[in-house]
């Protein structure tokens, strides 16, 4: 007799759903400002309804033409608030100035 097993990781496929962070950002250069958004959920934590199944979602901000990581905003969990993060923006450049696009 044979018989066949067959495992699969559901956490590699599954859609994630969008973070809201439609507001954006709007400030001066050398000035900060910030913005909350909640943790993304992912189809199979919402299927199972086991928050965090599939491990711990980091975040990185990049820059949407080129892909790469922004320095100047910074991504941090928001203490006191599971489930909340914070983007918090520090443009010091004039070439900064301008509507910028970027992903999270």
């Amino acid at each position: 007799m044979t018989f066949d097993v067959v495992v699969n990781d559901p956490c590699r496929t599954a859609s994630i759903a969008t973070v809201d962070i439609t507001a954006g950002l709007n400030l001066e250069v050398g000035n900060t400002a910030s913005i909350d958004f909640l943790e993304a959920v992912d189809a199979v934590e919402t299927s199972s309804a086991i928050k965090g199944i599939c491990g711990t979602k980091s975040y990185v901000v990049l820059d949407a033409v080129g892909g790469t990581a922004v320095t100047w905003i910074s991504l941090q969990a928001k203490t006191g608030f599971a489930g909340t993060y914070t983007i918090t923006a520090a443009p010091v450049l004039e070439s900064f100035i301008g509507t910028q696009s970027y992903t999270l």
